[in-house]
């Protein structure tokens, strides 16, 4: 049966118990998800702000999917009953449509970041590129690449280039390691694939990935959630920013907009935005509705994200981005030449299966591929930021109490200099490129930074608020307060000495030691 509306057409599968036995495994699944760890170690991954203020709260990974899930419910129920008209609102074929529809609109949500790294997006960057430093064999990229085929489809993997004959470096993207992590608990979970979709779940968490997928997904949930993601995002990223950016040059009807709470101004968007799905027949990235949305972000990520004079990046949100990065490259680079290190735990897809106790966890099999690598980025992305933290400190100072040949090589303030160096250098290839582009003569390295140098210095004075400045003095302060804590060995083995049972141990230690610089050390 087909529904109509403007130009939305909506297809209604007639069969009643074919239909609720849909609901039945959907319901099941979705269960599966909400309580698999997977999801669990969301809640320590930070959406935006990555420390903790008087002011800001910390939003999580988690707390994003949530409000994601509902807003996609919303819209899917506003279509439907667009849609419909009053004979069929309250037959039972057409509640049982939208309800198969929700849900898996709320599935895809609920794997879409499932499979997220610590840190990010900054963190999905920098595994992205320790994985494609390894040097994989023709013989192991081969199979990796079958097996994506196998879960992401024909059709995704040619878009990305993964042919048969492709033998170049394997990539890490989140919304893949989402859609994999899914496939698996569908597999292992007793969910009888002959009754639902799996297909539209895991092209569904592809598709959120814009920069991944480019063209619109063609059923409706899967529409949804792309764009929702950005709403949620958009909207509550701005209402943690919004006490540091000044508002400039955006018209007063925007200014009104933003003066809203974000959810005011999600419920005005989805309204519009359903009336205009009814008008198109779709949803997709063009829709007017969504205009505000993305001034929104335009305006905040250029001044919240950006790359000071100096080369020191994340500013604003509080983030010592070149520590993140040097930390998670030590910690994955350890396991990479430790594999055996790695907990068997750590690759398995955990879910509460056992009947009589869902509160206890039980693993399921593990993944058919037994790959050093997939065991490797299973185990990083089931870390969340604090995680990750500890582990590195751990591995530091199992190097000072074991000796030079344990554990990893600690961060120094010169390394972070030199990160930051290298990020100013490509800000500056980047206004070289753009003259290229333009067709513009191409200055000199030093002209660039000079030029690079004004725009920062025009981004403070016009777009932050005294706050905002303040923001950047006060983490300033504190990263080169934590830089002390990490690069002073005595620091370090004060804080292991008191852990220590053999306080003799820890006196060796010290007399080994006494008060080197780890450079000296190495």
């Amino acid at each position: 049966m087909l529904i109509k509306n403007g130009a939305m057409q909506i297809e209604l599968k007639e069969d009643i118990g074919r239909l609720e036995q849909e609901i039945q495994e959907l319901l099941k699944l979705r269960n599966i998800i909400l309580k698999a760890t997977n999801m669990q170690v969301l809640e320590g991954k930070t959406q935006l702000i990555g420390r903790k203020t008087e002011e800001i709260e910390i939003r999580s990974r988690k707390e994003h999917t949530m409000h994601m899930a509902e807003i996609s419910k919303e819209i899917i129920e506003k279509i439907y009953d667009k849609t419909a008209d009053s004979t069929i609102k309250d037959k039972k074929i057409f509640i049982l449509n939208k309800l198969i529809e929700k849900l898996y609109a709320e599935i895809i949500v609920l794997g879409h970041d499932i499979g997220h790294t610590p840190y990010g997006h900054l963190g999905e960057r920098v595994l992205n590129e320790l994985i494609q430093e390894m040097k994989l064999d023709k013989e192991t990229i081969q199979r990796l690449v079958n097996k994506r085929r196998r879960i992401f489809g024909e059709e995704y993997e040619n878009n990305q280039g993964h042919t048969e004959e492709f033998c170049g470096p394997i990539s890490f993207e989140h919304n893949e390691n989402s859609a994999e992590i899914i496939y698996n608990i569908i597999e292992n979970s007793g969910i009888d694939t002959k009754k639902i979709n799996r297909n539209k779940i895991i092209q569904g968490i592809l598709a959120h990935s814009v920069s991944r997928v480019r063209k619109n997904p063609r059923d409706l949930a899967s529409q949804v959630v792309r764009q929702v993601d950005k709403i949620e995002y958009i909207n509550y990223d701005w209402n943690e920013l919004k006490n540091y950016i000044n508002i400039v040059g955006v018209g007063e009807e925007l200014k009104k907009y933003l003066e809203k709470e974000p959810e005011a101004r999600i419920e005005e968007l989805v309204q519009k935005l359903v009336e205009e799905a009814i008008q198109k027949g779709q949803i997709d990235d063009d829709m007017k509705a969504l205009k505000q949305n993305k001034k929104i972000k335009k305006i905040y990520t250029q001044i919240a994200l950006f790359t000071d004079e100096d080369g020191k990046e994340g500013l604003l949100t509080g983030e010592n981005v070149e520590r993140i990065k040097l930390k998670l490259s030590r910690v994955f680079n350890y396991y990479k030449e430790h594999p055996e290190k790695i907990p068997d735990i750590s690759y398995y897809t955990t879910t509460p299966l056992n009947k009589e106790n869902e509160s206890k966890r039980v693993a399921t099999k593990k993944s058919s591929s037994t790959e050093q690598l997939k065991k490797l980025i299973t185990y990083i992305t089931n870390m969340d930021d604090q995680k990750i933290e500890k582990t590195y400190l751990r591995l530091v100072k199992d190097r000072i109490i074991k000796g030079i040949e344990y554990g990893t090589t600690p961060i120094t303030q010169e390394e972070i200099e030199m990160l930051k160096q290298r990020q100013l250098k490509n800000k500056i290839k980047q206004l070289k490129n753009k003259d290229e582009q333009d067709g513009y003569n191409i200055r000199s390295e030093s002209e660039y930074l000079e030029i690079f140098k004004e725009q920062i210095r025009e981004l403070k004075e016009i777009h932050l608020t005294e706050k905002g400045r303040k923001r950047i003095i006060d983490n300033r302060k504190k990263d080169i307060e934590e830089n002390k804590k990490v690069t002073n060995l005595e620091d370090l083995v004060r804080e292991s000495e008191k852990n220590m049972k053999e306080s003799k141990i820890a006196q060796k230690i010290k007399e080994n030691w006494g008060t080197q610089k780890f450079e000296t050390e190495r």
